[in-house]
């Protein structure tokens, strides 16, 4: 992720919201029913 990279390197991640950027991923993974997981249990480890 751009965000995680920019503040890793200590800049800032001009315009990314790294929090929509966890929703995000995490409802995609829901959403492509990533490991066959409930939504109370959908990992991001990607």
């Amino acid at each position: 992720m751009a965000a995680l990279e920019q503040r890793v390197q200590g800049g800032e991640a001009k315009g990314l919201n790294e929090e929509v950027l966890m929703e995000r991923h995490f409802a995609l993974h829901w959403l492509i029913r990533y490991l066959d997981q409930d939504w109370d249990h959908v990992t991001t480890d990607t």
